[in-house]
């Protein structure tokens, strides 16, 4: 009895050009595979760093949040910066917080005894009211936000002479910041211009 193996009957008739072209594949093929792999396990490593950090954090509580509330960009000014007695000017004062969201930032105004409360108080957020010949506001600030609040006020007809007249808000984050918005104006005060030379 004879035993005939199925492969031996099998023979190789592939080339020499193609046996070189599958030996360059499966090179590439495993220089490919090669480089994936070292990315692969660069990233991995980045992330599991990422994690012990983290981690290291979470245990130390080594966290940094945003810093408190922070209106120190906040500004006021009024529509005229030279003025004469009698004129109604429009005061705006605007609220910019550069920090953590503020839950309750209150805002009084009691007006200089040249300046008289002359309606049209507005506020773009929050609560604004007109009481004691003062203007007062209060509402939240959040982050990365402005509010604005605006009135009319009339100087005193009957005043003389020139000076500025400071007019200013007095700001409460809610948080232990307080800080002073002024919008100044002159009144009664000539401007100067020079002379222009050309040549």
């Amino acid at each position: 009895m004879r035993f005939v193996l199925p492969f031996a009957a099998m023979e190789t008739s592939l080339s020499a050009t193609q046996g070189w072209a599958l030996t360059v594949f499966l090179l590439l093929l495993i220089f490919v595979l090669t480089v994936w792999l070292i990315l692969s396990t660069r990233r991995v490593s980045r992330y599991v760093r990422g994690l012990e950090q983290f981690s290291r954090r979470l245990a130390g509580g080594d966290f940094r949040p945003l810093p408190a509330g922070d209106l120190r960009s906040s500004s006021g000014r009024a529509d005229k910066l030279l003025v004469k007695a009698g004129d109604t000017l429009h005061y705006t004062f605007v609220l910019r917080n550069s920090g953590s969201s503020l839950k309750l930032v209150k805002g009084t105004d009691s007006l200089p005894p040249e300046l008289q409360f002359a309606g049209n108080l507005r506020a773009s957020s929050g609560t604004a009211s007109q009481a004691g010949g003062g203007v007062s506001w209060q509402g939240a600030n959040l982050t990365n936000q402005g509010g604005a609040i605006s009135f009319d006020a009339s100087l005193d007809a009957g005043l003389t002479g020139y000076h500025a007249i400071r007019n200013k808000l007095l700001v409460d984050s809610g948080t232990g910041q307080v800080l002073t918005l002024q919008a100044s104006v002159f009144i009664n005060a000539v401007p100067l211009f020079l002379p222009v030379l050309k040549r």
